[in-house]
């Protein structure tokens, strides 16, 4: 019933849009600003969520995005729990974001090419060689377009086995941030892994995004890439811990009273 109903509103938007403005988009970035591309981004993935029954509940996200649009770049810490994980982001994001993303996201035909749009990078997990080419172009973008803040998800993988447990971040992933001297956002996101599973046919899915600390250039000028890894996956393990029992509190409060509501139907 949730796919369907998904599917049903927005195939025919991904369709229309697809060939209306994401083909071109994509092929030929160098036409349009960044802020008219993410902006076009946004718009369709707010659309496309919206059909899931979000809720959502930023704590302590306030100073990240309201940051005025012409600040410095960001580099964005999170655990990563869900494919949808990258897309909330983006939808509530208030100036341009992009993703570094699995080769195989690629393929997709709208998250994938979302990415494109976004100047994003895609790693071969398989190909080290490889990542480190990935990294470096992600270094001088991170240096040299203005105005765009950065996903890595630092674990890796998407964590399939106990997401109550951030995986251990590579420091890798914090090299060229650290590099760019940008400002390290930690955030920990909890309740998108209900989201896509296909056996959970709830009405509403909240999802809690918080802030848990930022790791300014001057606090980190002296440590290396595995002891920011620490201190970050600290945080963020804090911000799951913190908000996990919250979040299905409310989960099971939300779906409780729309079931309430259909029985008196």
């Amino acid at each position: 019933m949730k796919y369907t109903r998904v599917l049903f509103w927005s195939i025919p938007l991904i369709i229309f849009d697809y060939f209306k403005w994401m083909l071109k988009y994509s092929r030929h970035k160098e036409k349009y600003s960044l802020e008219e591309r993410f902006g076009a981004v946004k718009k369709i993935i707010q659309k496309v969520i919206a059909h899931f029954h979000i809720e959502y509940d930023l704590v302590d996200c306030d100073e990240f995005f309201d940051a005025p649009k012409d600040s410095s770049n960001r580099f964005i810490a999170c655990n990563h729990i869900s494919d949808i994980d990258p897309l909330i982001l983006i939808a509530k994001a208030k100036r341009p974001m992009s993703v570094v993303a699995k080769i195989e996201t690629s393929k997709y035909p709208f998250v994938g090419r979302c990415i494109k749009i976004l100047d994003g990078e895609f790693i071969d997990r398989n190909d080290l060689m490889s990542q480190a080419r990935v990294f470096k172009r992600v270094g001088e973008k991170m240096k040299t377009i203005p105005n765009l803040d950065w996903i890595i998800f630092v674990e890796g993988k998407r964590n399939k086995e106990d997401v109550e447990k951030a995986l251990e971040f590579h420091p890798g992933s914090f090299r060229q941030p650290m590099k760019a001297n940008l400002d390290i956002c930690c955030f920990s996101i909890w309740g998108t892994h209900r989201i896509l599973n296909i056996k959970d046919q709830s009405k509403y899915y909240p999802v809690h995004l918080k802030l848990n600390a930022v790791i300014k250039p001057e606090e980190y000028k002296n440590l290396s890439t595995v002891e920011v890894a620490n201190y970050a996956h600290e945080k963020v393990q804090q911000g799951i811990d913190e908000t996990k029992i919250i979040n299905t509190d409310r989960f099971n409060e939300m779906n409780k009273k729309k079931k309430k509501i259909e029985n008196r139907k």
